[in-house]
């Protein structure tokens, strides 16, 4: 979904599923999050773009225009796996965790529902249904805004709106 909050900046969202890769990296989920942070960093189309930030599940960039403050775009970047049952788990940086005295704690934390979730918006696709998880999608993220919640970043409202819509389908 890419949406536009009133005239802000445009923001992008993506998740990187992680298929496969060397043990060292399951084994220090920081030196994970860092080696694809670097590679986003070094990609040659991100010209003007600000060293991405490390927040608690995404890498952020910004783009600012020539000596301008405000935002222009931006985009986030969840690094993300499937565990034994098949649901997707976001890599979380816990900021405020202390483990071994050792600040921000790295865990994956599995996305309740989204088992099956490509397969589900692929059929809703197929029917031509669409429009309708992306209009349901911004209903639920302007309700969660509205409230100041926290609790429902864009990926998991998009993964609550594809659930909700193709439930509709199947009833």
């Amino acid at each position: 979904m890419v949406t536009r909050n009133g005239n802000g900046p445009f923001d992008l969202d993506y998740n990187l599923e992680i298929i496969k890769a060397p043990e060292m990296y399951w084994k220090d989920l920081r030196k994970l999050k860092d080696t694809v942070r670097i590679y986003i960093d070094k990609a040659s189309g991100l010209k003007g773009f600000s060293e991405s930030q490390n927040s608690t599940v995404a890498l952020t960039a910004l783009l600012h225009f020539e000596n301008e403050p405000q935002v222009e775009f931006s985009f986030d970047v969840a690094i993300v796996a499937r565990n034994s049952k098949g649901s997707l788990c976001r890599l979380v940086n816990n900021k405020h965790s202390f483990m071994c005295r050792v600040q921000g704690q790295y865990t994956w934390n599995e996305v309740k529902n989204s088992h099956n979730v490509k397969e589900k918006s692929d059929r809703i696709k197929e029917i031509n249904k669409w429009l309708e998880v992306r209009q349901r999608y911004e209903d639920l993220k302007n309700q969660y805004l509205s409230r100041h919640d926290t609790d429902h970043p864009s990926f998991i409202v998009y993964i609550e709106a594809v659930n909700q819509i193709y439930e509709r389908m199947c009833s």
